[in-house]
Order: structure tokens, then C-alpha cells, then sequence
């Protein structure tokens, strides 16, 4: 994860970007705000409450069910022995053992404790922001680890070693699964592999296109097999707040004109099924301007603006839940 923090540093004078960091209302790295990005209340995928981020990994939820990953938490052996063996380091420390006074320790106790406090003050909470702290916490853990092995090595090396392969082996599961999924059907094109239309592949180099979707994932696949799209995110769009208290864009005719837009691309719900609610847990219903799959034109654009429909996954896939749709723009700006 250095390679991404470093680019963004160097790009865009932030190591978070897109994501804009603040605290207490000073504004230490531009950009934007998570909300407009995410759902805010991602921390549901891994507790049930903020309070319970005190007992974390100890009590877990995996709302994703996803496999020990950034989305699905650490395991089991990381539960087991890390927290313990971060208490044991501190608790050494403080006892004049000889490592104590190491600096190597004490820096990475820093670290440790400035990572904690910008996860919660600073992140929101946000998992995938803890990546470099946990691995801190992990080379914490090894003077009790040692300690372990100097009572009973080979008991405690094999326990250690068959609970860190049985993680190991149940995160590569669900990766592993696609992978063969993946060569059985012979589907190596970047189209098949992050899930959208291969049209988006032949578009002339330099177009920009409009995501008129929430899902950040699609930001980076539809800049299409040469990277030679211009895509513009949810979070760059005209936005206002709904009803239901969620951000929503609304996109005019100037808008289009003023971006230099090309095309629209837009996957049928993809903003509503993607945001849970903290509240209720699951997924907001849709009730009203849905996408008409008779006639369908992009949801959240101004009514009136020429399209031509170039992809409509519907039509190839009549029962498919979320179908994709890419429109044209019809020379409004000229």
C-alpha cells in the first residue's frame, strides 16, 4: 500500500486522495469528503457499534462476507496472539526489559498510537486506513511470540503455524475460486475480469465519461484497457441530498457541456443497492424514478438531453438484476 499513498502524495500533494482529512475543522490534506465517496457507516461492515471497536478483533462482524481481507477482517490467529502481544510489548516496556529502551520499538509504539488516533479521528473508521498500522501491530506481537516458543517451541511453533496457514488458506479461498472461474471460462480480458462492457474498450482515445453510479470500484474500469478514458466520479458530480438523507448528483445540460462529456455510463442501482443502512441493516429500497427498461434513459440526468443508446445489457439479459447502459451525448455543445 506505500506505492499508493506515495502516488497520491506526489500527484496530489495527498497521501489519501481522493479523500480529504481534517481534524477539528482544519484541513491538513485537500480533497474530498468520505460521504461523498462512500457510505459513512462502513464501520458496520466489521462492528456492530463505534463502542465496539474497544473489543475489535476480539468480537467481530463480517456484514460482507468476505474472507479475512480489508472488507472481512483479520482471523482468528490475528485475534489470538497480536492484541496480546502489543499489551505484552507496552507492558515490557514499562518494566525496563531490555528491549525497552530499543528505539526500534519505541518508534513503532508511535506509530502505533498516531495510526490509532488518525483511524478514529481522522479516517472515520474507515478499515482499509489501518492496513500499514496492523502491520505494526504484528512486529509488536513478536517479543511475546518468543517468549511462546522459549516455553514450548514445537507445540507452540506448529499451533502458530497451522493457525496462520488455515487463515491464509480460507482469505485465498474466495480469490482462488475466481481464478479458476476465470480459466475454466477462458475470460482473461479486463472487461471480464473487473465486470463491465467491453464497448468501453473501443471508445475513442480521449473521451470523457460520466459514471452516473456510486460504486468507486467502476471509476478505475470504465477508464477502459488503455487507461485512455477520462472518468468522471460520483464525488466530482453536482450533488444534493435526498429524502432519505443520501447524496445524490443531478446532472444539466451545462454541466455536460462545461466537462466536455462524450458518454454516460450507468449500471441500474448500483447507488442504492451498494448503500446499507446503519440503522436498519440492509439495503435501501427503491421506489421511485427507476431506470424504464422499455425506454430507458440515465437516471439523475435533466430531462430533454439527445441521446443515442450504444449498450444496454438488458436487452442480452433479460432477467439480469443490474444491467449496464452507455449512452452517447448527441452534439449539444457544438
Amino acid at each position: 500500500c506505500v506505492f499508493w499513498f506515495g502516488r497520491a502524495l506526489l500527484t496530489m500533494s495527498n497521501p489519501f486522495y481522493p479523500m480529504k482529512v481534517e481534524l477539528f475543522g482544519r484541513i491538513i490534506f485537500d480533497g474530498y469528503a468520505l460521504e461523498f465517496m462512500r457510505p459513512k457507516v462502513q464501520s458496520s461492515d466489521f462492528v456492530q457499534s463505534r463502542i465496539e471497536w474497544l473489543s475489535y478483533p476480539w468480537t467481530e462482524t463480517n456484514n460482507r462476507q468476505a474472507n479475512y481481507s480489508e472488507r472481512g477482517g483479520f482471523g482468528a490467529g490475528f485475534a489470538t496472539i497480536v492484541p496480546l502481544g502489543v499489551l505484552y510489548t507496552i507492558f515490557a516496556s514499562f518494566r525496563g526489559r531490555a528491549y525497552a529502551k530499543d528505539s526500534f520499538v519505541l518508534t513503532l509504539l508511535s506509530f502505533l498510537l498516531i495510526g490509532l488516533l488518525a483511524f478514529f479521528l481522522i479516517f472515520d473508521q474507515v478499515p482499509r486506513y489501518s492496513i500499514p498500522m496492523m502491520a505494526f501491530a504484528c512486529i509488536l506481537a513478536a517479543p511475546l511470540i518468543d517468549v511462546f516458543l522459549g516455553y514450548r517451541n514445537l507445540i507452540f511453533g506448529t499451533l502458530l503455524i497451522f493457525t496462520f496457514a488455515t487463515t491464509s488458506l480460507i482469505a485465498a479461498f474466495s480469490p482462488l475460486r475466481s481464478l479458476l472461474g476465470r480459466v475454466y471460462r477462458g475470460a482473461w480480458t479486463r472487461a471480464e475480469v473487473y465486470g463491465y462492457p467491453e464497448i468501453i474498450d473501443r471508445l475513442p482515445p480521449g473521451s470523457t465519461v460520466l459514471n452516473l453510479g456510486r460504486l468507486h470500484l467502476n471509476n478505475f474500469a470504465l477508464s477502459g484497457k488503455h487507461l485512455g478514458s477520462k472518468v468522471i466520479p460520483f464525488f466530482e458530480q453536482p450533488l444534493y441530498r435526498r429524502k432519505e438523507g443520501f447524496l445524490a448528483p443531478r446532472i444539466s445540460e451545462d454541466f455536460l457541456c462545461q466537462n466536455k462529456v462524450d458518454y454516460i455510463v450507468q449500471r441500474k442501482n448500483d447507488y442504492y443497492d451498494y448503500i446499507i443502512q446503519h440503522r436498519q441493516g440492509h439495503a435501501v429500497p427503491r421506489q421511485d424514478d427507476q431506470l424504464d427498461d422499455q425506454n430507458p434513459f440515465p437516471r439523475d440526468l435533466d430531462a430533454g438531453i439527445p441521446l443515442e443508446l450504444l449498450f444496454d445489457e438488458a436487452r442480452e439479459h433479460p432477467t439480469l438484476k443490474n444491467p449496464w447502459r452507455v449512452w452517447k451525448l448527441m452534439g449539444i455543445c457544438e
